[in-house]
């Protein structure tokens, strides 16, 4: 990869999330160290997650969770989801998903598995 090959934003999330594979991971960080423009875009995405937990600790996202998972579980027979009637044409789209939401979700994951949820690298 070069300046030609620009790394995606997708990409430099993973890498901050540590989603990445090995061999891509190091791959990134080699064009970082190199980079300056590189650097600064991850250090904004590591100060954008921040801010992102702080607005929206995990342990009340997980605690969101657990009472929804209640509350369906009381509603129907069973204690699992409803199905939905119909075909799947007569469902709503679905919204589009955050750019956040893969901080949440790996935030929100290590709560539920009961590890302390630490800030991004």
């Amino acid at each position: 990869m070069d300046a030609k090959h620009p790394i995606p934003d997708v990409t430099l999330e993973r890498f901050v999330l540590g989603e990445l594979p090995e061999v891509r991971r190091a791959e990134v960080e080699a064009r970082i160290a190199g980079d300056d423009s590189l650097r600064e875009t991850v250090e904004g995405i590591k100060k954008s997650n921040a801010e992102v937990l702080a607005a929206h600790p995990p342990a009340a996202a997980v605690e969101a969770i657990r009472r929804g998972t209640a509350r369906l579980s009381r509603r129907t027979p069973g204690g699992g989801a409803r199905r939905r009637r119909g075909s799947s044409s007569s469902r709503r789209p679905r919204r589009p998903r955050s750019r956040w939401s893969g901080v949440l979700r790996s935030a929100t994951g290590r709560e539920m598995a009961g590890r302390s949820a630490r800030a991004p690298r």
